[in-house]
């Protein structure tokens, strides 16, 4: 297959670099029009998450993707390239549909990869940057992550990213419950980590901007507070958890309203771009929690046999993509042949309409008519030929039948 992926993620870099190349969907949005436009590809999907951000495209390249995004993100391409993983073909397939159910995910098995997937697939389609062959490629990806997820037990001890935050939170101080917690943040996010504190029986928090106060969803349990009130509130709290697209940075120990705490606290950072001022790990009393310490999946979990038998999945679906791709090369030959054939049949018929039909004009007709059918019956022949024949054998027939239909022709 004529794709590509070009990404960065945990594997390869730390937070403070994935950052750099973080898109919000405005960004991607933007990001997949501009790579379409400026490298001349058929089409791109952007997928941004906190852990990875990926440019998938499809077609041949008139430019460097990699370069280009660089040149976009004002980050210069030769210092960063080497931080970059490239995939092409089916390998780079086979990569998304295990991104797609878990597998690559730095909290294994997690549930939240698939609805980005889904999303960043939404989003180039709104941006029409997307063509057929990555509609098929991201539409079987997510077909082959639901199968998995219902027929394979991958042991995931955490269903998300703020699953797993709150898990190393009780992990590290014990119970959680009466625990004054903030959340900073009302996207997706932010509510699942309100919700999961909620289900740990601690008091939570959470902040909301005034401007936004009629168009969110405040998780049952949770109180509010305006942002603008959230230094305030911090020398109350034991935990904050912050989970924002914001460009700056929701704690500052610059910030004139910053007071140091008096008791142990700790912080919390679900944000790529980071959230919380990284100094505020120096602090006296601080516990800063970023992505790159919520877990990285242990290569044992890789070897159990439920993950085995996700990937004997995944090479089946691969084995179907790569099989639609085949058949989708050979669609014009077979439509060649339906053309030859037909127009075969149309001089075949000149003879006896003329003997049978005395008005020229329903000569013609009769001849469109008859190679309309005869096209259209040879290529339905030919794609339920594919249907009951081994590929070795089918691919031999169609350079056959080229070759009859040719000749039929003349």
């Amino acid at each position: 297959m004529n794709i590509q992926m070009v990404g960065i993620d945990y594997n390869q870099a730390s937070i403070e670099y994935r950052e750099l190349f973080s898109l919000t969907q405005s960004h991607a949005f933007h990001t997949a029009q501009e790579l379409k436009e400026q490298c001349g590809c058929d089409g791109v999907v952007v997928l941004s998450t906190c852990n990875r951000t990926e440019l998938w495209l499809s077609g041949t390249c008139q430019r460097d993707a990699l370069e280009t995004f660089c040149n976009l993100r004002r980050v210069p391409y030769a210092e960063y390239r080497n931080l970059f993983t490239h995939r092409t073909g089916l390998a780079a397939a086979q990569y998304l549909f295990s991104l797609a159910c878990g597998i690559q995910s730095q909290i294994f098995g997690e549930d939240q990869i698939l609805t980005q997937v889904k999303n960043a697939l939404s989003l180039a389609r709104e941006a029409h940057c997307t063509d057929s062959v990555l509609e098929v490629l991201f539409r079987c990806a997510v077909t082959c992550a639901k199968e998995i997820k219902s027929s394979v037990a991958l042991n995931a001890k955490d269903t998300s990213v703020p699953a797993r935050a709150v898990r190393l939170l009780r992990e590290m101080l014990g119970s959680l419950k009466g625990r004054q917690c903030l959340v900073i943040g009302n996207g997706e996010m932010g509510r699942l980590a309100a919700q999961c504190l909620v289900r740990e029986h601690a008091e939570v928090w959470m902040t909301l901007r005034s401007y936004k106060s009629r168009e969110v969803i405040i998780p049952a349990g949770v109180r509010v507070i305006p942002y603008e009130q959230r230094y305030e509130k911090l020398p109350d709290i034991q935990i904050a958890v912050s989970a924002t697209v914001s460009p700056h940075y929701t704690l500052n120990p610059d910030d004139s309203h910053w007071k140091a705490p008096s008791h142990p606290v700790t912080l919390v950072d679900l944000a790529v771009p980071r959230d919380l001022d990284p100094r505020l790990g120096d602090l006296a009393g601080i516990t800063l929690l970023d992505m790159d310490k919520l877990g990285i999946t242990s290569k044992d979990i890789l070897e159990t046999p439920a993950v085995q038998k996700a990937r004997g999945i995944i090479r089946e679906k691969v084995l179907e993509l790569e099989n639609w791709e085949e058949f989708r090369t050979c669609i014009p030959r077979i439509h060649s042949i339906g053309r030859h054939t037909a127009q075969g049949v149309r001089y075949k018929l000149v003879k006896p309409l003329r003997q049978a039909l005395t008005s020229d004009e329903e000569r013609r007709l009769v001849q469109e008519l008859a190679q309309a059918a005869s096209q259209k019956a040879v290529c339905n022949l030919l794609y339920g030929l594919r249907e009951n024949l081994d590929p070795k054998l089918w691919q031999a027939c169609l350079l056959a039948l080229e070759k009859s239909a040719q000749e039929m022709e003349q």
